[in-house]
Parts: structure tokens; C-alpha cells; sequence
């Protein structure tokens, strides 16, 4: 995380622990985390193939939930859904949201788009993502906004991605290499 976005999160974790209390802040959290989960667990129900009307969704996230019913009409053929991927020659794991067939998008972040392009779950599948999405669905329920990424675009994420990769290899044989602290 960017130091500039590290110090705003802890401005805003200092801000509500002050409103809510060391405790009240711990119950807000463990209620945000909660919602998080129970709308995840609606979004990846209805990807897998149920009806959008029976699933059950957290209170809270009823804005949400409104906010994508015009994107669960456009997915269709799904591959896979909160699947755990890793590169076998970079090293490194993620999930994937979902990923449906060829000639749409797969719903990925752009490190996981390598990954789903190599891991072995997928070997002899047709679906090679050569384009992303990513879906921001809205509290108050106004049309969730969909930010694709075409093939060129994704290039040049996966390029920033392997930068990024590097680099952290880099610190941690340098780290492997230093002597232990004594505390």
C-alpha cells in the first residue's frame, strides 16, 4: 500500500476510534467485515447460477446489491468464482472474482490476470483472459460502473505487476541475506 494511502486509512482509524471508542470501533469492524462476507458470499451465489431474487443478502448491502442487478444479466458462462490462483514460475498467489468464457471479460484484478492465464486449474480450459473488469457497485444503488480493461491495457498492468514483483524479491533476498535482529 502507497504510504500516502497507508497514512489517510490510519487517519480515518484514528477518527472513528475517537467517535466509537477502542471497542465500538472493534464491533463497527467486525460488522463491516461481516457484510463484506455475507454480500461476497450473494455475489458468488448468483455467478454460480442462482436466481438473483432468492438469495439472501445483508441488510446493509441492499444499495449494493440493486447497484449490480444489470451487470448479473451481462455474465454469463462461468468458469470459475472466488478461485484461489498461483503463477508456477513467478511465485505468487491471489483469487479471482469471476472468470467466464472467451469473447467477455474476466472479472480480475490485473496481478491475478497472469495467474489465471497460468495456473494449472485452468490447463486445457478455452478461457485465456486477454481483457479484465472491474465491476464498483454503489452504496445508495445508482447502475454499478464497469472499468474494462482491453488487451493492451492489461499488458501494460501485468508490465507495472512484474516491476512490482521484482522488486519484492529483490528486499526479501536482500532480508534473507542480512543477519537476524536481536530483540
Amino acid at each position: 500500500m502507497p504510504p500516502e494511502s497507508r497514512a489517510r486509512l490510519d487517519q480515518w482509524k484514528a477518527r472513528k476510534i475517537t467517535e466509537l471508542g477502542a471497542e465500538g470501533f472493534k464491533l463497527y469492524q467486525q460488522n463491516i467485515f461481516a457484510d463484506g462476507r455475507g454480500f461476497h458470499t450473494a455475489v458468488e451465489t448468483v455467478l454460480l447460477g442462482s436466481f438473483v431474487d432468492k438469495v439472501t443478502v445483508p441488510r446493509r448491502n441492499k444499495g449494493h446489491w440493486g447497484s449490480l442487478q444489470g451487470v448479473f444479466k451481462d455474465i454469463s458462462d462461468v468458469v470459475s468464482v472466488e478461485e484461489r490462483v498461483s503463477h508456477p514460475f513467478l511465485c505468487y498467489k491471489g483469487v479471482s472474482d469471476c472468470v467466464h468464457s472467451p469473447g467477455r471479460d474476466a472479472e480480475s484484478g490485473g496481478r491475478v490476470f497472469g495467474a489465471v492465464n497460468f495456473d494449472e486449474a485452468f490447463a486445457g480450459e478455452t478461457c485465456r483472459s486477454a481483457t479484465a473488469a472491474v465491476v464498483v457497485a454503489y452504496e445508495n444503488g445508482d447502475p454499478a460502473s464497469i472499468v474494462r480493461f482491453n488487451y493492451n491495457l492489461m499488458r501494460s498492468y501485468w508490465a507495472l505487476w512484474l516491476k512490482r514483483l521484482y522488486q519484492y524479491w529483490r528486499l526479501a533476498a536482500i532480508e534473507k541475506a542480512l543477519p537476524k535482529r536481536k530483540e
